[in-house]
């Protein structure tokens, strides 16, 4: 609101939306990592505006969080880079460009690529889409059936976590 906020003409909106998300960045950490993330995540924002429903809503549902899963893992891989030269080799060695010189060892690569990773994985995408809401979900609410299946997967999700190798929280770092 300072700024203006979105009463001031579009110009005005996006400029104060990227004013907001860079200070977002800094607020993370003074380098240059945390002030592109800001400005990764305000971007992302002003093209949402930009396009407006009439784009977004033309995009399929999947493709739709298929896209929105992409742009925040990349957004990840530069908030805990420790530089911006080490976030651009990480991200090109998601996208299979990896440079002749070995960026990861094939020890860390396998670990992050274990079946019990990608189980995960595809749980957590399989339970995030409304069939599961739908079919499942409303179902279970306020049953026995339903503590039963939150507990067991908040204790495996607690299981998960804690046989991991050390990963302290992440504000930590700072």
């Amino acid at each position: 609101i300072p700024l203006g906020g979105s009463r001031c003409g579009m110009v005005r909106t996006c400029l104060n939306s990227m004013v907001v998300f860079l200070i977002c960045g800094l607020w993370h950490g003074a380098a240059w990592t945390f002030v592109l993330w800001g400005l990764w995540h305000g971007s992302a924002l002003l093209i949402e505006r930009l396009l407006g429903d009439r784009v977004m809503k033309r995009i399929p549902r999947i493709l739709g969080n298929l896209m929105v899963w992409l742009f925040v893992m990349l957004g990840w891989v530069l908030f805990r880079a420790p530089d911006v030269s080490y976030a651009w080799k990480y991200a090109k060695n998601m996208f299979g460009m990896i440079d002749s010189c070995r960026f990861f060892e094939s020890t860390l690569t396998m670990e992050i690529i274990s079946l019990s990773n990608v189980l995960v994985l595809l749980l957590g995408i399989l339970l995030a889409y409304p069939y599961m809401k739908e079919h499942c979900y409303d179902k279970l609410k306020n049953r026995t059936a339903g503590w039963i299946w939150t507990t067991l997967c908040l204790a495996a999700a607690w299981i998960f976590a804690s046989s991991s190798s050390y990963n302290p929280f992440i504000y930590f770092r700072f």
